[in-house]
This record gives structure tokens, sequence and C-alpha cells, in this order.
């Protein structure tokens, strides 16, 4: 049985991943290391003015737009006219998520500020790991999160090869490693700027 989460389901993502959704249809942006999918919030609000100022920042960070932990946003005014908001090149409208909260009520609250639309979130760290093969001295090399566990990094590297999850991975020494536990718990690297590869043996029949 595999063990682990599916690649649509990471929970830390390098700027690599972000980058890849960077589409009206399609739209991720961070804000203070939070990714969230602003996909149905374009949707929702096309045709509005001032949505472009959301637009252009897909695969992007926008943190810089947002000041403290409360996510508030840095504008003159949080009432602007939609003629201001078009002309104002940073100004990010409020375009409200409604939804029943417990008390059975409605709340209104801005897209920035919705953590159901919070996916994940962006790596501290992020470093290049290679991975051999020491049957085929198939080499490859992977830009991860430190974050990221073993298993989770098995998730990407099925991208290069397919038979990733029949493999038993271990380090250097022949050490089997722990595919629950993250590079720096399986003592894989010291400090995140010295990262010995990783060998793979081959054991897929």
């Amino acid at each position: 049985m595999e063990i682990g989460i599916a690649k649509s389901q990471k929970r830390f993502f390098i700027k690599e991943d972000l980058k890849k959704h960077c589409l009206v249809n399609d739209g991720w942006v961070t804000i203070q290391g939070d990714v969230i999918d602003v996909t149905n919030v374009i949707k929702s609000n096309r045709s509005k003015k001032g949505v472009e100022n959301i637009i252009k920042y897909l695969g992007n960070d926008m943190s810089h737009l947002f000041k403290g932990a409360n996510k508030d946003p840095y504008i003159r005014n949080p009432i602007l006219s939609e003629e201001l908001a078009n002309n104002d090149k940073n100004y990010i409208l409020h375009f409200p998520v409604h939804y029943i909260n417990d008390k059975n009520t409605l709340d209104v609250t801005p897209w920035f500020k919705d953590r159901s639309l919070i996916i994940g979130k962006m790596s501290k760290k992020e470093i290049k790991i290679q991975i051999t093969n020491i049957l085929t001295y198939q080499e490859e090399f992977l830009v991860v999160p430190v974050e990221e566990t073993l298993d989770e990094i098995c998730n990407r590297y099925l991208d290069c090869n397919f038979h990733a999850r029949s493999y038993t991975w271990k380090d250097i020494n022949e050490n089997v490693l722990n595919m629950n536990l993250t590079l720096i718990e399986n003592n894989l690297i010291s400090d995140l700027e010295a990262l010995e590869y990783m060998e793979i043996p081959d054991e897929f029949k």
C-alpha cells in the first residue's frame, strides 16, 4: 500500500510551484507565506474594475501590499470608488466572500482574509537535492521545500520516474530512510547549506 498525500495536496510550495498557477482559470498568489487559490475570486468578479490588480500578481507574491498579521491592505481608503480603484495599481479590491457562520448569520469576509482559500504555505527554505538510482545511475536534481517529508519529495520525483514508489530509499551510507520524516530528520543534512545526495537502489521487479 502506498503512503503519503497526493501530488495535488502539497502542504508546502516552492516558487516554481507558484509560478505554474498564473492563469485566470488557475491562479494562485501568496500573501505573508500563505498560498491562496484566487481562481474563483477572479471568476466571480471578472467584470469588476480593479480585478486586474489581482490578476497581474498571479503566480507571485503580494505580501508587500499588506501589513500585519491581519493582512490589512496598504490603501488610502478601504472604500474607494471603482474608478479610483482601477487607476490605483496597488489597490486590492475586497471582493467579499459570503458564507453562513456557526451562528446562522451571514458573514462577509474579504478574499484575502478567507482562510478557506488557503491551500498551503510557501517554504521558508528551498533546497536542491540530487537523487541517484544506483542500478541505472540515472541522476535527477530537484528543488524541494525543506519542510517536506521524503514521501512528499517522492511525489515530486514521480514526474521523473514513475517507479519511484517501488524503490527503497537509502542514504549514501546505505541506511534505509524514513519516508515519513524530512531530510533534516533523516540526518541527510546538518544545515540548510550543505546537502549530500541520496542514493536510491532500484528494487522494482
